[in-house]
């Protein structure tokens, strides 16, 4: 709802791509780039919900775009709870002006929230127990010459 034409959205997006380090990271083992913009598409997300009349929809697609963002880089899940809060505050803004959830809304909204990060969990285990021999080795733990080689976590080593 920026109100702007689907050239000048194409435009941006190839101005972006091509002048900034968005393209030249994405070849590379450096998940900066991509954690920056999960993190703005989980910001932005959360705004639009706040300041538009956009439906809950926006609140999920912000927690799968936080929980993308953790699988890049696990540091992230510090930010986690601000976007909570962030998205708590939006909805009971909403409830104040008589925009209520049902409750039977809520509970689905509050599940289909949680699932990404139990989904990016359960795959960031996995993948610890399958690479590391445990569940609580990461690779962040071994330096570039360890037992394992050039140890990378799981999405920056694809």
């Amino acid at each position: 709802d920026l109100a702007l034409s689907l050239r000048v959205a194409v435009l941006v997006a190839g101005v972006t791509g091509v002048a900034t380090q968005i393209w030249p990271s994405s070849h590379t083992l450096y998940a900066d780039s991509s954690t920056a913009f999960l993190l703005t598409c989980t910001i932005y997300a959360l705004v639009r919900f706040r300041l538009t009349d956009a439906g809950p929809g926006w609140l999920i697609a912000a927690a799968w775009a936080a929980a993308l963002m953790v699988l890049c880089k696990n540091l992230f899940f510090l930010a986690c709870p601000a976007f909570v809060a962030y998205g708590c505050w939006a909805v009971m803004e909403r409830q104040k002006k008589r925009e209520s959830i049902a409750n039977r809304k809520l509970i689905y909204l509050v599940v289909m929230i949680a699932l990404p990060f139990f989904l990016v969990a359960a795959l960031q285990l996995s993948y610890n127990n399958l690479r590391y021999g445990s569940v609580w080795l990461s690779g962040y733990h071994e330096t570039r010459h360890g037992k394992f080689g050039f140890a990378t976590p799981l999405l920056v080593g694809l």
